[in-house]
């Protein structure tokens, strides 16, 4: 989160090549991509600090490519082989991120991907329309047990009043 000061933020994983960087602020519920920054000491330095409030997502985007072409009796490297190791763990991390965001169906469901965003839409809208509903049968309800606890007030109050002017007209006898 920028706070109007800080420049440098500390990039919370390995990666490769700055390319491979791609640093996102959301303000105000508008996204931009921030390219104002380098990279220095294995920390990500903006050249204007982001605005406070600014939430900041630095992420790793590998190219999904193998630029690595294997021959058959080649020497082949150590630093190499770590590298192409190094970025196939990249992406597949990269791939696990994004698909712990995405929404997903169980595997029986024959549920096409083009429609599920629609369907999730119509069901969030019938959710809050369901929401303001009960929201006003509540307020109906409050009022009407307002409305009956009066009402039982009144009527005692009146029954009590009624007692004592029904009792006043009695005689003595009567009383007793």
């Amino acid at each position: 989160i920028g706070n109007g000061v800080a420049k440098e933020f500390a990039i919370p994983f390995s990666f490769l090549e700055k390319e491979h960087l791609k640093v996102r602020q959301k303000k105000n519920n508008i996204q931009t991509e921030r390219t104002d920054w380098t990279v220095k000491s294995g920390n990500l330095v903006f050249t204007d600090a982001p605005e406070s409030g600014a939430e900041i997502a630095i992420v790793r985007e590998v190219p999904m490519t193998q630029e690595t072409d294997y021959r058959d009796n080649e020497i082949l490297h150590a630093e190499t082989l770590e590298r192409n190791f190094d970025k196939l763990t990249m992406q597949v991390q990269q791939l696990a991120e994004k698909s712990a965001r995405a929404v997903t169906v169980d595997i029986f469901d024959d549920t096409a991907a083009a429609e599920l965003i629609p369907s999730i839409r119509k069901a969030v809208s019938d959710c809050q329309t369901a929401v303001e509903k009960m929201t006003a049968n509540i307020t109906a309800a409050a009022t009407s047990a307002t409305n009956a606890a009066a009402s039982e007030t009144n009527t005692a109050a009146m029954l009590g009043t009624k007692a004592n002017v029904d009792l006043d007209n009695l005689s003595a006898a009567g009383k007793a």
